[in-house]
């Protein structure tokens, strides 16, 4: 449920700036081999300087005793499948310290700069996925692709992950000091103990409304869905990211960022699916932030593109900056 281009960037800026070697496992498995061939070439291109080691996590063993090899926990998720998030508990219980996304369940669990860092996470505007849903709703998408089509269009703060990355990698007292207040917090709020005891009070409290209120209905309206069974995936799932791409963001070209580059990252295994904006219009993009000195805003990127291609182009931009290609700042309404 996580893209791994934020986490391959992020490793390899970090091991550019310290003397330690740095290794990343994934334990897990693919649903197919083209899968597999993606997030372990994608890790060579991505990552070349860090040691990237896959293990079969279908292995009870390998299950078990992988926390136990690790000194940093990671889960940068950017996907709308992520609700709660069990994995980041399960590495608090072990008292590993976490690298994870401001996202969703995970805004609640981990505290940032307390148990770990959250990463900051933008996704597209609401109206952005409609094409998503509806060609999910009509057979033409499986749910892998509905999913996949939105991931694609949220992006994971790099330059922030790789700088959560080097404070844990260069600092062992505050890896540790981390990752006691994460198994100390998994025990208080997330222990069956605690959880169960939540519940019953719920409970409670539940059977003495019922008890003394009469039920009540409301009919909700559709809000702006076009269509009740295909609503837009970034109106749906708003709330997760830490905010949603604005007209007034500033959209920058990061050093090395061209038509060529864009297109290259795009043909990668990594990349090549979901629905994004043509090749002609990646180059027309860049190529008109750079005419503005290397950063426009994104209503003034709007009208370079004609109205069919704006959805698509909205998705990019937050693609763009998801692969490393350009930030994407607030408005500074004080300039």
């Amino acid at each position: 449920k996580a893209h791994p281009f934020p986490m391959y960037a992020g490793l390899e800026q970090a091991a550019k700036k310290t003397k330690k070697k740095l290794h990343v496992i994934q334990a897990g498995w693919f649903a197919n081999q083209g899968i597999s061939d993606s997030f372990t070439q994608g890790a060579k291109d991505v990552c070349p300087s860090v040691n990237a080691i896959f293990l079969d996590g279908r292995k009870a063993d390998v299950r078990r005793e992988i926390w136990f090899a690790a000194d940093i926990f990671c889960s940068l998720s950017d996907n709308i499948q992520e609700t709660f998030g069990i994995t980041p508990i399960e590495a608090m219980a072990t008292g590993l310290p976490q690298v994870v996304t401001d996202w969703d369940g995970y805004k609640d669990t981990v505290r940032d700069g307390v148990d770990g860092f959250r990463v900051p996470t933008l996704a597209s505007p609401v109206g952005a996925g409609r094409d998503l849903a509806f060609r999910y709703d009509v057979n033409v998408d499986t749910y892998d692709h509905y999913c996949a089509g939105a991931c694609q269009s949220v992006s994971v703060d790099i330059a922030a992950t790789a700088k959560a990355f080097l404070e844990l990698i260069e600092n062992p007292s505050l890896r540790k000091k981390m990752g006691e207040a994460g198994r100390e917090r998994a025990r208080s709020v997330y222990d069956w103990r605690v959880v169960i005891g939540q519940y019953e009070a719920l409970w409670a409290e539940l059977a003495a409304i019922r008890a003394k209120e009469a039920p009540q209905w409301e009919i909700r309206g559709l809000q702006e869905a076009e269509h009740p069974l295909y609503d837009d995936p970034f109106s749906l799932f708003a709330s997760y990211p830490t905010r949603v791409l604005k007209p007034d963001d500033v959209i920058t070209l990061l050093p090395g960022s061209t038509p060529e580059r864009a297109l290259e990252l795009r043909r990668m295994h990594l990349n090549n699916f979901g629905y994004l904006a043509t090749p002609d219009v990646f180059t027309k993009v860049i190529e008109r932030i750079a005419e503005h000195g290397g950063s426009a805003a994104v209503r003034d990127i709007a009208p370079w593109i004609t109205p069919s291609q704006r959805v698509t182009m909205v998705r990019t931009l937050v693609w763009f900056a998801k692969v490393g290609l350009v930030s994407i700042s607030e408005h500074n309404r004080e300039s």
